[in-house]
């Protein structure tokens, strides 16, 4: 195998590792990185294997683990192993490995697996983990089937804490990463999160389990799918770079809206954002899409680019007070955004008693819900300023 920059987390999995593995930390351990370098090593250097890389989505996987694993192999074995991209299957000899989401269980029913990696195992129910867990029974001459898990410890009441962190059966085995474990981590993205603060420092810093008070949206609904009820849409976007740049979906009803999240990633120019963008929303879809105003030159940018954009309302507390009376939820395949949300709480005084205001911290893509319902609503109202721009 090349020489790949490895981390301890890779040290501790060929070393350590057993039948169950828990690899939790804060965030930018770099996790995903050595995970999918461990992976790669098996099916280079293994004989007849199969293994299984998931997320609760195939969009959320393919943005992560799935372009982890392709980018390394693209630097470090091209010419060496074939990849059917339609089916998501990487082949070496007679070694495969498998890339499906689990939103649909019956994708893995029929499956005998010798290793599964479940990326961002949190978003997962008990029963998911389950059925993976059902499926590692292939015969494996090179040693011990394997179930690794990765994730940021976001509660001690989710089944990750309470169904493996404290469970002392011996053949799990659990891992802890913190960032300053990662030398290749980006030094801006460590700035960012040194400013963490209270409970996000805890969970995303500090790599403890957290128990998050105070929720804005401490009960919301997830959709399969959205029936034929919508009276209106609009979208709405937020600008990031170091964090995630968001474009989302929103779905009026007669009784509220839900929330279809269609982008959440970091890294993207201006120049990136606006061809997603463009890959997203239909040619012939002119709902109006509701920016960040307070980066007036990228939506100048995105409005040379032929997009509907407008500039959003930004009075923080009204858009929350009225997310909060009107929204109804968000689809399953809004990863991010579920994310967020179950995060997403006001902050405390000094006196630990909670505040209007909220943590300015993991929003993006809540931002940008909030810029395209409540924006769109006041234009709705009659409020015509909403949508006002100067364009050079």
């Amino acid at each position: 195998m090349k020489t790949i920059k490895a981390t301890p987390i890779l040290n501790w999995l060929l070393n350590e590792s057993k039948r169950i593995n828990f690899l939790y930390g804060s965030a930018g351990s770099g996790k995903t990185m050595q995970i999918a370098i461990y992976f790669i090593k098996k099916l280079y250097e293994e004989n007849d294997i199969r293994i299984l890389v998931s997320r609760k989505t195939t969009p959320s996987l393919r943005l992560t683990a799935y372009r982890v694993v392709l980018e390394i192999l693209d630097k470090y074995f091209a010419g060496t192993y074939f990849h059917n991209k339609t089916e998501m299957i990487i082949t070496h000899r007679n070694n495969e490995m498998i890339f499906k989401g689990l939103d649909d269980p019956a994708k893995i029913r029929s499956m005998d697996l010798n290793y599964a990696w479940l990326n961002e195992v949190t978003e997962l129910t008990f029963e998911d983990y389950q059925q993976v867990l059902l499926r590692i029974r292939r015969y494996n001459k090179n040693g011990i089937n394997q179930v690794v898990m990765d994730t940021n410890p976001i509660s001690i009441f989710h089944w990750t804490y309470t169904d493996i962190y404290t469970n002392p059966d011996p053949s799990i085995a659990i891992n802890k990463s913190l960032w300053s474990d990662n030398p290749f981590l980006d030094p801006t993205y460590i700035e960012e999160l040194k400013k963490l603060t209270g409970n996000y420092k805890k969970i995303f810093f500090d790599a403890e389990f957290g128990m998050l008070e105070g929720l804005v949206f401490p009960n919301f609904t997830i959709y399969e799918k959205v029936f034929d009820t919508v009276k209106d849409h609009s979208w709405g976007v937020d600008f990031g770079y170091i964090h995630k740049s968001s474009l989302v979906k929103i779905l009026f009803l007669e009784s509220g809206f839900i929330a279809d999240e269609k982008l959440a990633e970091s890294g993207l120019t201006n120049t990136a954002l606006i061809e997603r963008v463009k890959e997203i929303i239909p040619s012939d879809d002119q709902a109006p899409i509701y920016c960040d105003s307070a980066e007036p030159d990228r939506i100048n940018e995105m409005y040379n680019a032929d997009l509907n954009v407008h500039k959003a309302r930004k009075d923080i507390k009204s858009g929350i007070d009225y997310c909060i009376q009107n929204f109804l939820g968000c689809t399953n395949s809004s990863i991010n955004l579920i994310r967020e949300l179950r995060m997403y709480s006001f902050q405390k005084n000094q006196m630990n008693e909670l505040m209007p205001e909220t943590v300015k911290k993991f929003d993006d893509s809540i931002c940008a819900m909030r810029y395209g319902a409540y924006s769109h609503s006041l234009q709705n109202m009659g409020y015509s300023h909403v949508a006002e721009f100067n364009f050079r």
